[in-house]
């Protein structure tokens, strides 16, 4: 959440963001679903063409370029709780909360945000 204060934007965010655009895979059908707009250890917000439905558990492969150390797909569970247009309206925009994530995933997107953030 952002709040403006005399004309200045201050982040109430508990968790700290990073705008990384990886591939995510829906892993029943391996359609490409869209691409990570951000990403934290308790969610992600997906960019997509599609309008990706709400409250559904859905299985997906976040596809990691390279060698960071971490796995090349990290295995998740996403549930939507919001769309909206994204600022190009050929895309939605999708906050979608990580279903009970182990402490493997939790790591691996950790080590994800610190690789490619610095």
């Amino acid at each position: 959440m952002i709040i403006k204060r005399n004309n200045l934007m201050e982040e109430k965010r508990k968790l700290k963001r990073f705008i990384l655009y990886f591939n995510v895979i829906e892993q029943t059908s391996g359609r490409l679903l869209g691409y990570s707009g951000d990403i934290h250890q308790k969610g992600l917000m997906l960019v997509s063409k599609y309008e990706i439905p709400l409250i559904m558990d859905i299985p997906v492969l976040v596809q990691v370029p390279g060698e960071v150390g971490v796995k090349s797909e990290i295995p998740l569970v996403i549930n939507g709780i919001w769309n909206q247009l994204n600022m190009n309206p050929h895309f939605y925009n999708t906050g979608c909360r990580i279903v009970d994530p182990s402490q493997g995933v939790i790591d691996a997107i950790n080590e994800l945000v610190k690789e490619f953030s610095a």
